[in-house]
């Protein structure tokens, strides 16, 4: 079981490295401890950032009872559904973007693989975008999903003093991609 250590308060992973290998590109050579890392700061940085304090809690605390899964509806389908996905193609893409840099007491290095050849750079982040596009699309999904069902999940729109209140415009890049109609009824009028 991962829990790290964060102010007197364990936080547990809501995926574990081998969830992550098994159900995305990377690969189950990669050192399962070396991935930790990476889930907790997405679990932070956008998972908690999604949903919100209140429901990020709930989410947690529920998966924690129920010994690292979830039963109770509709919490069960929201984490299965939508939040495992979203933050595993997450953590893959973060991870990516990682990989090929390993730093130690020496300095930086890079590894090879000894079948293969190492990829440049730009197919690296190439990769990572991809598959950060695919979590962003899924993230958004998850947004819907959530403000469509408010009224069963309200911890969503709950806000706790000094903690991250949902944010349902986080995914949005400021260009909408439309047929048209609005602007031309506006120009019309």
């Amino acid at each position: 079981e991962a829990n790290i250590q964060n102010k007197n308060m364990a936080i547990t992973l809501l995926v574990t490295p081998k969830e992550v290998k098994a159900q995305s590109q990377l690969s189950g050579q990669i050192d399962s401890e070396k991935l930790e890392i990476p889930i907790r700061i997405t679990q932070d940085l956008k998972i908690r950032t999604i949903l919100g304090a209140a429901l990020y809690t709930r989410i947690n605390d529920l998966f924690v009872a129920g010994t690292r899964s979830i039963t109770l509806e509709p919490y069960k389908t929201l984490f299965y559904d939508h939040i495992k996905t979203t933050l595993i193609l997450y953590v893959a893409a973060k991870y990516t973007l990682q990989t090929p840099l390993e730093v130690s007491n020496g300095g930086s290095s890079t590894y090879s693989p000894n079948n293969g050849s190492a990829a440049a750079r730009a197919d690296i982040v190439s990769q990572a975008k991809n598959i950060e596009n695919d979590a962003e699309t899924y993230a958004g999904l998850m947004v819907k999903y959530l403000k469509a069902n408010d009224s069963i999940f309200p911890e969503y729109t709950e806000i706790i003093e000094g903690e991250a209140k949902a944010d349902d415009d986080v995914y949005f890049s400021g260009m909408e991609m439309s047929d048209g109609r609005d602007e031309i009824e506006y120009l019309d009028r």
